[in-house]
């Protein structure tokens, strides 16, 4: 980089930085339709620790929710947890957001120590369960 200008370096710099991003793009995945809205996976999210999968997921709803303090939202994103082994799931966070696919403002975020929990058959976690796990 020695003979570029300065304005070259910040444009190599910007394009660099632009590359990085969109290798960590999201790439959510639309699972299914329940009765609440469509929900998804970003399988770019996925992480694995031996028999353990991290994955964040998506639900638009069909129609506005509302917060314990009134606020009105329509996605949410939690951080699933998910033991492809022991076939249990768990919530280690969760963000709603006053638009759909996550738009608008974030509302709320929060850490969740939920207690793992068995897969319910047939559920919208169980088909997210079995997509992350045999990823």
């Amino acid at each position: 980089m020695k003979n570029l200008t300065h304005s070259n370096k910040f444009l190599v710099c910007l394009s660099l930085t632009a590359l990085s991003l969109c290798a960590n793009a999201a790439d959510w995945v639309s699972l299914g339709m329940v009765d609440l809205g469509t929900y998804g996976i970003d399988r770019a999210s996925i992480e694995k620790d031996g028999s353990l999968r991290r994955v964040w997921t998506k639900l638009d709803y069909r129609e506005a929710q509302k917060t314990s303090q009134g606020k009105t939202y329509l996605s949410s994103r939690a951080l699933m947890e998910m033991d492809c082994v022991k076939k249990q799931v768990r919530t280690r966070s969760i963000a709603l957001y006053s638009g759909h696919h996550l738009g608008g403002e974030a509302l709320t975020s929060e850490g969740v120590l939920d207690a793992w929990q068995a897969l319910a058959p047939n559920s919208p976690v169980f088909t997210m369960f079995k997509v992350v796990c045999e990823h």
